[in-house]
């Protein structure tokens, strides 16, 4: 009896031996292809859900999804989502490449010359998306009646006087009803 209960012993530790040299161990590169949810939003009355999918570096994306009907909408690299208190409109930020970005600073790029993120927004009934280049900022108010944002005008080089082109800010308001 000691026989059989010492072979046993035996097998089931080799058993258990081989089992953990299977295991493939975790390695840098591994963790590269992990992603990340977060920011998530909620429409005031629950159909409509906005988050954040990101990897541990590189170009992440927003999701828009219609938790009623099952419409999806993913946008590259945007971020910030926020919906208004209506449920009519998603407001948000599309960030610059992450690549351009990462040589815009290697190369010790500043101010204008670095790439530029982008505001945009969906209209949640359609799933349209508009995006609002050169925007800097973007406020909405309470209801999202109206959407206001900051942008830079580009006034052309006036051939008479042979100036320079230049870029004024100016504010945009948006009547988001009309």
């Amino acid at each position: 009896m000691r026989k059989i209960f010492t072979i046993a012993s035996m097998l089931l530790a080799l058993t258990a031996a081989a089992q953990n040299s299977a295991k493939k161990t975790i390695a840098i590169e591994d963790y590269n292809a992990w992603q990340s949810t977060g920011a998530p939003v909620l429409s005031p009355d629950g159909t409509i859900v906005a988050f954040t999918v990101n990897p541990q570096e590189g170009d992440g994306e927003l999701v828009i999804r219609n938790r009623a009907d099952g419409r999806e909408l993913r946008i590259e690299r945007g971020t910030n989502a926020t919906i208004t208190s209506d449920g009519r409109w998603a407001f948000f930020s599309i960030k610059a490449p992450f690549e351009a970005t990462r040589q815009a600073k290697i190369k010790k790029k500043k101010g204008d010359d670095m790439p530029k993120d982008t505001a945009a927004y969906v209209d949640l009934k359609t799933f349209e998306l508009l995006r609002i280049n050169d925007a800097q900022k973007f406020t909405v108010s309470g209801n999202g009646s109206v959407a206001v944002y900051k942008s830079k005008l580009t006034i052309p080089a006036d051939t008479v006087a042979k100036t320079k082109e230049k870029k004024e800010d100016i504010t945009v308001v948006m009547n988001m009803n009309s």
